[in-house]
């Protein structure tokens, strides 16, 4: 005849097996929740540099992107960034500049005790394509006449990048404002954007 301790035993075992289940089952979901895609776009003010013609200008910018984070304090993205199109009048002369590339970041989330906002910094590398021209707009000068073209650039760069930023969740949407600063020889343009998220399996 059992023994009533191995009886007792045995009627827990269940009970026991189903509590680890359920355990495992909500570590489960909680690592579901950190290894969440997402896609989003942002937008603000874009700064480009041209530092042969002393060209520094604001414009408006944007940049769309996609991420992944498969810890809660570790992220990767992609981006496509675009800094606007500013241009600049001078007494005798106009310039314009564009810069328009490509990024890859790690983004590094900050341990803060607040469960719906993060603050996170990010690095990795940019591939930066800037154009940019300088054109006379005195009265001499003629359309087809070589003179009035007086400086043209298109050069394209892959230089490391850095920024941070701080969202807040409101359940699968996330509003995020970034700062974020690229190098590039001749200039280093930045990117200062507020944007929404929208996180999915």
């Amino acid at each position: 005849m059992p023994r009533p301790a191995i009886v007792s035993a045995r009627r827990r075992a269940p009970a026991a097996a189903i509590a680890i289940l359920a355990a495992l089952s909500a570590a489960g979901a909680a690592h579901a929740d950190d290894s969440l895609l997402y896609v989003g776009g942002s937008l603000g003010q874009g700064n480009t540099k041209v530092g042969q013609i002393n060209f520094n200008k604001t414009d408006l910018g944007w940049k769309a992107f996609a991420g992944t984070r498969p810890l809660h304090w570790l992220g990767a993205e992609l981006a496509y960034i675009d800094f606007g199109s500013p241009k600049e009048s001078y007494t005798l002369a106009q310039s314009s500049a564009k810069a328009t590339g490509a990024a890859a970041y790690g983004l590094l989330y900050l341990p803060l005790p607040v469960p719906l906002v993060d603050v996170y910094a990010k690095a990795g590398l940019a591939r930066i394509h800037t154009t940019a021209s300088s054109y006379s707009t005195s009265g001499t000068c003629t359309v087809g006449n070589a003179s009035c073209g007086l400086f043209a650039l298109d050069r394209k760069n892959t230089q490391p990048t850095y920024g941070i930023g701080a969202q807040a969740h409101l359940g699968d949407l996330a509003a995020r404002i970034e700062y974020e600063h690229f190098q590039t020889t001749g200039g280093s343009p930045s990117l200062l954007t507020i944007g929404l998220s929208y996180s999915f399996l």
